[in-house]
């Protein structure tokens, strides 16, 4: 539970982004790319993180103790079978509707060379509330139904292996078709948060939802299985997607932190701690779909970065258009909001499906925000808001028997244990 506190992950992220001035100090700059390294974004990040650590302090009441029963209430009623089925269906129309639209299976496109990162990246951009970003919000709400699924089978001493184990094929396989490799990680953390938050140990969860027997050998037998399964599809989906451009240096799990902070670098020369043009519509321009946000004008004014097809990382358009005195302000109202949330995940199966969906936008603010985005924030939570009130409401059926519940609280107080 303590490991995926807002404070922790957004300071995780925050160590990710500055982690490069260390390899430039010993090894010299990225060779690759023109830019001074003046440090301004260190101290955006210092500042920023300062300002989210107070905003993420008591506040609010939070509960202690055990996670309330409702919240277990809602993860144990049956016949979500149905919602699934629903979502398998529609995602495979979409896939038919987005690979038409990409002109064939991106992944596959790369290795012919009929497509390049950068036309993925801007056909994503100009579908962000089309085809593309309905996908991708039929994936978030399928990554939701597995958490429930090994909650429930977790709980529950029924395994289902065969469930799980689809799902998280169908979910891993539509996440990487496009050579987007960060679908991977938001699902894997998606899991990893809502399991720690909910049951407390996330690998003995997983292991007894599959029906294995929990030891501590399969445990770190499990975790170094997984993490080189991640680092794997990282770097073999980044040298498939590459292969039209210029060989880089180092491992792409090292540029992929690399690049944001060589563009904000860069950046920086531009701005410094004031914005080019104080413009705080513009901040909040990626909230809008993309068609509305090009009628609008906003968002225009973008600086030239030595890699385009980078982002600029957590504080990059907050610098941009507002200054250091606006990205404190914004990291402090983020830190409210992530605290609220993870104190009311312990008692709503919303709040909690919304703060796995969180927790990557905090661990992965070393290139991206977020929480200026969207399609990843704003309307996944209104998707789990519905998807929630479905399985607790019209589609769930008979309520769990005080019996079902008493024998799900014993379960979830032994993995506190674990």
């Amino acid at each position: 539970m303590t490991l995926v506190r807002p404070e922790l992950l957004f300071l995780v992220g925050g160590i990710l982004a500055v982690s490069p001035y260390v390899t430039w100090f010993l090894f010299g700059k990225n060779p690759d790319y023109v830019y001074s390294v003046g440090g301004i974004p260190a101290a955006y990040w210092v500042f920023g993180y300062v300002s989210f650590f107070i905003g993420s302090m008591k506040w609010f009441p939070s509960r202690r103790g055990k996670v309330e029963m409702s919240l277990i209430h809602s993860v144990v009623k049956w016949r979500t079978t149905e919602l699934l089925l629903i979502l398998c269906i529609g995602l495979m129309i979409q896939m038919y509707f987005v690979i038409s639209l990409y002109g064939g299976i991106p992944i596959l496109l790369f290795l012919t060379g009929g497509l390049d990162v950068e036309s993925v990246n801007q056909t994503q951009l100009e579908s962000g509330f089309g085809q593309i970003g309905f996908l991708f919000l039929t994936l978030v709400m399928l990554h939701g139904l597995l958490l429930i699924e090994i909650i429930r089978a977790s709980t529950s001493g029924a395994p289902r292996p065969i469930r799980i184990f689809s799902l998280i094929v169908i979910i891993f396989l539509i996440h990487l078709f496009a050579g987007k490799r960060q679908g991977v990680f938001i699902a894997s953390f998606f899991i990893y948060c809502g399991l720690s938050i909910s049951v407390g140990n996330p690998f003995s969860a997983f292991l007894r939802a599959v029906g294995l027997r929990v030891t501590r050998a399969r445990i770190i037998a499990f975790c170094f299985t997984l993490t080189i399964v991640l680092i794997a599809v990282f770097e073999i989906t980044g040298s498939l997607r590459t292969q039209n451009v210029p060989e880089r240096r180092g491992f792409e799990l090292f540029t992929y932190v690399e690049l944001p902070l060589i563009n904000m670098e860069a950046q920086s020369e531009q701005t410094g701690f004031m914005p080019k043009r104080l413009d705080l519509p513009a901040i909040f321009s990626s909230l809008l779909p993309a068609k509305i946000r090009d009628e609008v004008n906003l968002g225009t004014n973008l600086p030239t970065l030595p890699e385009p097809t980078a982002p600029t990382g957590f504080f990059g358009p907050l610098q941009w258009f507002g200054g250091i005195l606006i990205a404190g302000v914004f990291s402090f109202g983020t830190g409210i909001f992530c605290k609220w949330l993870f104190n009311k995940s312990r008692s709503s199966l919303t709040a909690l499906l919304c703060y796995s969906q969180v927790s990557w936008a905090l661990v992965s603010a070393h290139t991206y925000n977020h929480f200026l985005n969207l399609i990843f924030i704003p309307l996944p939570m209104l998707s789990f808001l519905i998807l929630a009130w479905l399985i607790d409401g019209p589609i769930s059926g008979r309520s769990a028997s005080h019996r079902e519940l008493a024998r799900t609280r014993k379960s979830v107080e032994s993995f506190k244990g674990t």
